[in-house]
């Protein structure tokens, strides 16, 4: 068992060699104990990283394969529609068996 407790639960403050600043982003403390100014990080700005093709990454092709039934058809019906007709048809055949069970026990009295 262990006299002072887990090795992660233990609070150690001082900061091992390889810890690295949040802040100053140098190595040796923890973001807390941070006395250094802030550096400027330069980043290109959002119009640069468009103007050079970076950024989104091309926004006028997917990044990956788009399956066929997500593709617009040339008759513009969607996924919904196809599964909205199907589910109307199969409704219809429904109720016309229905119907015709009906008739069919009409006959036998």
């Amino acid at each position: 068992m262990w006299t002072r407790g887990p090795r992660q639960l233990t609070n150690n403050d001082r900061a091992s060699p390889n810890t690295r600043c949040q802040r100053c982003l140098k190595l040796g403390h923890h973001t807390y104990q941070c006395t250094n100014p802030r550096p400027y990080v330069p980043r290109p700005s959002r119009t640069k990283q468009l103007a050079l093709g970076g950024g989104v990454g091309g926004r006028d092709k997917p990044s990956v394969e788009v399956p066929e039934e997500f593709k617009s058809s040339a008759s513009g019906m969607g996924i919904a529609d196809k599964i909205l007709k199907a589910k109307e048809e199969e409704r219809r055949r429904a109720e016309e068996k229905r119907k015709e069970k009906e008739r069919q026990s009409r006959k036998r009295r």
